[in-house]
């Protein structure tokens, strides 16, 4: 009976792509969301669906589509849809409507009012896209979007994402692969508890999974796993043919060896350019001195470009060109620097890496994953990574962009497998000095010291005018009314990567007069309340946040309550509050926040949220001076 239901469902999802959307009972109504699916939402997908059909090695068809409820004005950027294409993917057809809050249909869009526009956004490519913007209407009500896509070449069938922003709710989202019946069929579930079946046809066989009722989430401080954890299916065959090469997803090794060959030839390098390299690394003694210089060279002339020409996403641009250029993306960069290292007689592999913070890969799932190139360069007794797209990032650091995952290695015996380093410690440390005022706005200067993590953050700093740095920390720091009167910033490189960010501020609102009573809260960068959920919560880093700061107040002042000291520590982490009074009756006030990486789940997630609330508590308080009589 079920095979039977899922049968009719599979019939009526193929047909899907070619009925009108009236021949569907979809509910589209708001008040048919349950209600589970409209906390924590802004918005609800009512269906989303892919239909994938395999022609052959290389060639396919995708047929999508989509109904969006958009509940309020927080959404109103999912107004805009964007399909992309380019000369290997090319857009057949679309529908678009429009549909009030009680699903009654207001109107379809036109033709003549779907754009068709360049990539732009600072992109040299030859890939375009189709774009939709919906009318405006009153919230809430919805929006539908059907099309095609015919695929000239891929490496892998598009995976699919059942729960893609979980800050949204989904009421159903389904895919379905038609395989020819001789062509290998792989694919890998995760997260999931959909329904699935698979039917043979005479050509073809076909697979389908449904899931239907996923709610969003709350946002919080962390991010909770669930996060991290959505469902998804990757799917794959094993043999593929782009850009006029043949390959094959058996093995790691395998796709490696595709991908070799098609940047085999690309880094030749200039006369010119060999003599600078000789010259570069005249002297030097050892091949990580001249990496070093030679990845400096490289930083100091290039820049960076997404370049998506021809076969843009995979292959890079020959090294002479970009030689010549000045510019190119993560590939023609890492390539470039692969050919001045290769002159200069150092081995280093072109590295295939999913950059970002969803940083986890299928190892066990050949298949391309990735979406950004690093360099590695094996040496002896270590192995050094390079972030060849950044003109001031230190040697050997790769940022939260790219660290503690599994990478692919592009060398002459195809790929390998292996993982980046993490950071072995991440802090921010605040220090400096507040003048307390009872009349006039209370001034101070303060030090912000970061290092791993805390430091690949502070980037954002590097080559910022002074003008535009003050903007930032009066954007970015959630101190009332205030702001920033002076900012510099700099970076030591010398071993560890460790930043300084200094800055004098001026705060309208820190301290409120209450008779002959002066109170404040000498936290400037604390905790707020985390409401507990029952879901796991993952920490990807170990960090430390210190605070140091002494505050001075005027001299008739006297200190009439201070809070007490903090002290909380578990599996999770430590907390540590304190305020000292000094010799000149000052206040020394001291705070350390230690989070230590993991993934805490049941008992220990509710053990880490009782420990985030006693440090919230304890940020909050205030401290008591009062006029001496």
């Amino acid at each position: 009976m079920i095979r039977s239901i899922m049968k009719r469902f599979i019939y009526t999802l193929i047909i899907a792509f070619v009925l009108p959307s009236a021949a569907f009972a979809y509910k589209l109504s708001v008040d048919s969301i349950p209600l589970e699916l409209r906390e924590n939402a802004a918005a609800v997908v009512r269906t989303h669906q892919m239909v994938y059909t395999v022609l052959s090695p290389g060639k396919a068809k995708a047929s999508h589509r989509l109904v969006l409820t958009l509940l309020n004005e927080s959404v109103d950027h999912l107004r805009l849809y964007e399909i992309n294409y380019d000369k290997f993917r090319s857009v057949t057809r679309i529908n678009a409507a429009v549909y009030d809050a009680n699903g009654k249909f207001i109107e379809a869009i036109p033709s003549s009012r779907i754009m068709d526009v360049g990539e732009g956004g600072g992109f040299i490519s030859d890939a375009r896209m189709k774009r939709i913007i919906f009318p405006v209407n009153r919230y809430p009500f919805t929006i539908e979007v059907e099309y095609d896509v015919t695929i000239n070449g891929s490496l892998n069938l598009e995976s699919w994402s059942f729960h893609p922003n979980p800050y949204i709710s989904v009421e159903e989202s389904s895919v379905q692969y038609i395989i020819p019946s001789l062509v290998p069929f792989r694919y890998s579930g995760h997260y999931m508890n959909a329904s699935f079946d698979s039917i043979r046809t005479a050509d073809n066989t076909i697979y389908t999974w449904v899931q239907r009722k996923m709610p969003a989430i709350g946002k919080w401080f962390f991010s909770p796993l669930i996060v991290s954890r959505t469902p998804f299916l990757l799917a794959s065959i094993e043999d593929f043919e782009f850009g006029g090469i043949k390959g094959s997803m058996r093995t790691w090794k395998s796709l490696g060896q595709w991908a070799w060959e098609l940047n085999k030839g690309l880094d030749q390098l200039g006369e010119a350019e060999k003599k600078r390299v000789a010259e570069l690394t005249s002297g030097l003694k050892s091949d990580r001195e001249k990496a070093e210089a030679l990845y400096r060279y490289m930083q100091s002339r290039t820049r960076y470009a997404s370049i998506q020409l021809g076969i843009g996403g995979y292959k890079p641009a020959p090294a002479m060109e970009v030689s010549e250029k000045g510019y190119g993306d993560c590939k023609g960069l890492t390539n470039y620097m692969y050919a001045l290292l290769r002159e200069a007689g150092i081995t280093s592999h072109y590295t295939w890496v999913r950059a970002g913070t969803n940083k986890s890969i299928i190892p066990a799932f050949v298949s391309d994953q990735f979406d950004h190139i690093i360099l590695c360069v094996p040496l002896q007794g270590d192995t050094v990574w390079l972030e060849c797209t950044s003109q001031t990032q230190p040697f050997n650091f790769l940022g939260s962009f790219t660290c503690d995952r599994d990478v692919l290695l592009i060398t002459p015996d195809g790929g390998k497998m292996v993982r980046t380093p993490p950071f072995s410690h991440s802090y921010r440390k605040s220090t400096g000095i507040i003048n307390v005022n009872r009349r006039e706005a209370s001034k101070g200067s303060l030090r912000m010291t970061s290092g791993g993590l805390g430091f690949d953050k502070n980037q954002i700093f590097s080559g910022k005018s002074v003008i535009e740095m003050k903007r930032m920390i009066n954007e970015g720091m959630a101190l009332g009314t205030f702001r920033a009167d002076t900012a510099a910033y700099r970076e030591i490189t010398e071993g560890e990567p460790v930043s300084e960010l200094d800055f004098d501020l001026t705060l309208n609102d820190f301290a409120v007069v209450a008779g002959t009573r002066i109170h404040f809260n000498p936290c400037l960068n604390g905790f707020g309340h985390q409401p507990f959920d029952t879901v796991s919560v993952r920490i990807y880093e170990v960090e430390e946040r210190i605070d140091s700061i002494v505050y001075r107040f005027p001299a008739e002042y006297r200190a009439e309550h201070i809070p007490s000291p903090v002290s909380a520590e578990g599996p999770y982490g430590s907390y540590r509050y304190s305020i000292e009074t000094l010799d000149d009756g000052s206040l020394l006030f001291r705070r350390k926040l230690s989070l230590n990486k993991g993934i805490y789940t049941g008992d220990r997630a509710r053990e880490l949220f009782v420990f985030l609330n006693t440090a919230a508590r304890s940020d909050q308080r205030r401290i008591y001076l009062n006029r001496a009589q």
